[in-house]
């Protein structure tokens, strides 16, 4: 098979895998479906560049809070791994076919569920403030449009402020959006962690720019405030405190495309928007 190219063939004799069938590919990794004469249906995650990378933490995540909660890792190599097969859609489908508002409740009830793990994964997860530096450190091009070089400043003070103010440190998903939820008939089961130790107003921001697909929903501020009134109360934390959070996060993935000198970004308006919300 061609795909036996770029999936290690003593991996494949290990894992007794066969009927490999390319499912997608990302910056950091190849996934294929496959079946394992051990583990039954799975799929195979290689890393491009050798290891797991800043995913690694995310490993001690998944396996931290068990497979009643996330996808299972069954095997692991240094550069490639093997989970179970999760049949189901995502839930970023639910709001791509226009009941974001049903979305929105199961992502709360996913991060209800995820933020009572306790402290016991806490030491091998990366610090939160770690995780945020590209934002506190990014330079502005003298071309970027003045409006978003004082959005992007503005939002790395509240950055500041908040890491400066976390007082309940938990283990944290560090993506959680509706992408990274995948709807089984047993439940909901969370994949594709980094694995973050930090303030709770932290775990969902990041879904308040997703799910790709349903941009045109972000442009509409009643909706995100909708969104954000569900998910402070999900991770109990006040409502302005994760609209904090959450125009910090719209940042700091602008920060983290700009690649330390940022000159403009498609995700100024949606920045805009969630800092505006700060103000009502």
């Amino acid at each position: 098979m061609a795909e036996e190219g770029q999936v290690a063939s003593e991996v494949i004799r290990r894992w007794g895998l066969a009927e490999l069938c390319p499912l997608t590919e990302t910056g950091a990794a190849w996934l294929w479906r496959a079946t394992s004469a051990r583990h039954g249906a799975c799929v195979v995650k290689r890393y491009k560049r050798g290891d797991p990378g800043n995913e690694a933490a995310g490993l001690v995540y998944l396996r931290g809070i068990g497979p009643d909660l996330a996808v299972e890792v069954l095997e692991q190599t240094r550069d490639t791994l093997l989970m179970r097969y999760l049949p189901g859609p995502l839930l970023g489908d639910l709001s791509r076919s226009g009941r974001d508002d049903e979305a929105t409740q199961k992502l709360a009830d996913v991060a209800r569920g995820v933020l009572q793990v306790n402290g016991a994964v806490g030491p091998q997860l990366t610090p939160l403030q770690d995780n945020c530096a590209a934002l506190l450190s990014l330079k502005i091009a003298p071309e970027c449009p003045s409006p978003l070089a004082a959005d992007m400043r503005h939002a790395a003070q509240i950055m500041q402020h908040l890491l400066s103010t976390q007082s309940t440190l938990r283990p944290l998903h560090g993506d959680l959006h509706h992408d990274n939820v995948i709807e089984t008939s047993d439940g909901p089961r969370v994949i594709d962690a980094k694995g973050v130790l930090g303030d709770p107003g932290y775990e969902l921001a990041n879904a308040m720019r997703n799910p790709k697909g349903a941009e045109p929903l972000l442009e509409d501020p009643h909706l995100l405030m909708r969104r954000a009134r569900v998910w402070s109360a999900a991770a109990e934390v006040p409502l302005d405190r994760f609209l904090q959070w959450s125009a910090a996060k719209c940042a700091l993935s602008i920060a983290w495309r700009a690649k330390g000198a940022l000159h403009n970004d498609k995700e100024a308006p949606l920045l805009r928007r969630v800092l505006d919300l700060l103000d009502q």
